[in-house]
């Protein structure tokens, strides 16, 4: 139908995704909540950034990963 170049993606918790969720996936959108992981104010964006690259930029193995969800 003229559609071969939409990407396949996914919005989850951060915690959520797996090797099946990152090969099925073109562009990763994570939701990271530093809240929720009871992560102080002061800490927050660190704790972010810190998370997003180790669980999800490294393990997405190059492909797009965006922080879709914070706070």
């Amino acid at each position: 139908m003229g559609f071969k170049n939409i990407k396949v993606t996914t919005s989850d918790l951060g915690s959520n995704f797996n090797a099946t969720m990152f090969s099925a996936s073109d562009v990763i959108l994570a939701n990271i909540h530093p809240f929720f992981a009871g992560v102080t104010v002061q800490q927050g964006a660190n704790w972010t950034f810190q998370y997003f690259n180790e669980n999800i930029v490294v393990p997405s193995q190059g492909r797009p990963a965006v922080i879709s969800e914070t706070g």
